[in-house]
């Protein structure tokens, strides 16, 4: 079904079922909307069960949420069915600013008190057009900047960047790229991949998929062979999704990782892709290529009440004293 609505690869059921075994907890629910007369379902909704509470099987791991739908009324159904599951709270994270507006609507119908607030701008840039033009439009500081990091870092001998998509050597290229994403900042305060065996055990089951299904990249920038910048990329539906990225900061002076994102997008004009995802937050370093951004958005919903209104007080304010009073009423 993701298939045939085009989804995006984070809501392919091989995305959730990695998510899952490395950050699942609680029970995984699964909300389908039957479609009628067809064998497939019009809509699904994977949710995560704790208690009483459903909340999406999400975390900053995850680029975008949302159902697996085939319209946007069917969008609005399968939130509807999850409201009337009667949870005390519902809280999906990640999900497309016209998702959460209709969550919103959705759950004032059906008579739940909801907040919603901005949860990530992730930069994008649309494809459109060739690489000259592009280019020749970034900032002149920017484009002097790259000329003279590759001069300088070819004066040390051969420089060249690698994309490969899996492989009998898989295994061997993922390591060598997560060592070069946690040689840097990322591995002194423990955000890299393999500072948490969870999240190493998650994109190593991601890339596997993806290389069996031909969406991989593996993106490296080449100093004499030595690898001194790293992409994990998806390319689907033409369009490219940049997963993790890193350096070698004792290249810091060659900028290993602006020169491997200025070929990354040139050989994703070049391939004819769509658009070129940069995922995450609106870091100042993907800032330079571009200013368009995609907004996430988190919404939570509780059923009216005393115990929903101060749950929502608490989850929307943060006020101590309904804190003290929601804590009263469990006790």
């Amino acid at each position: 079904m993701a298939s045939a609505v085009s989804a995006t690869p984070f809501l392919y059921p091989q995305w959730l079922m990695a998510w899952w075994s490395s950050f699942g907890v609680g029970q995984l629910r699964v909300v389908t909307l039957p479609a009628d007369g067809m064998e497939k379902p019009a809509a699904v909704l994977p949710l995560l069960q704790e208690g009483k509470c459903l909340r999406s099987p999400t975390n900053w791991h995850t680029p975008i949420f949302g159902p697996v739908a085939t319209s946007n009324a069917t969008v609005a159904e399968a939130f509807r069915a999850a409201l009337q599951l009667r949870p005390r709270r519902l809280d999906l994270g990640f999900l497309s600013q016209a998702h959460a507006s209709t969550l919103a609507r959705v759950a004032r119908d059906e008579g739940y008190l909801s907040h919603s607030w901005h949860q990530q701008s992730s930069p994008y840039l649309d494809l459109g057009g060739d690489w000259s033009a592009y280019s020749g439009g970034l900032p002149k500081a920017l484009r002097s900047e790259l000329r003279r990091r590759w001069r300088r870092l070819r004066e040390r001998g051969s420089a060249e960047v690698q994309v490969v998509s899996g492989g009998a050597g898989l295994e061997a290229m993922l390591d060598e790229g997560f060592t070069v994403e946690a040689s840097g900042w990322k591995g002194e305060q423990r955000s890299a991949i393999v500072a948490d065996h969870r999240t190493e055990a998650f994109y190593r089951s991601i890339a596997a998929w993806a290389a069996r299904e031909g969406m991989l990249r593996l993106g490296f920038l080449r100093s004499n062979g030595r690898a001194v910048a790293f992409d994990l990329c998806l390319e689907w539906n033409n369009v490219h999704f940049l997963l993790k990225t890193g350096y070698d900061p004792t290249y810091a002076q060659y900028a290993p990782g602006k020169l491997l994102r200025e070929a990354m997008i040139a050989r994703a004009f070049a391939e004819g892709m769509r658009r070129y995802e940069f995922l995450g937050g609106a870091a100042a370093w993907k800032r330079e290529w571009t200013r368009a951004v995609r907004v996430s958005v988190r919404v939570q919903a509780f059923p009216r009440g005393i115990s929903g209104s101060l749950a929502h007080s608490v989850h929307s304010y943060g006020r101590p004293q309904a804190k003290r009073l929601l804590k009263a009423l469990r006790a």
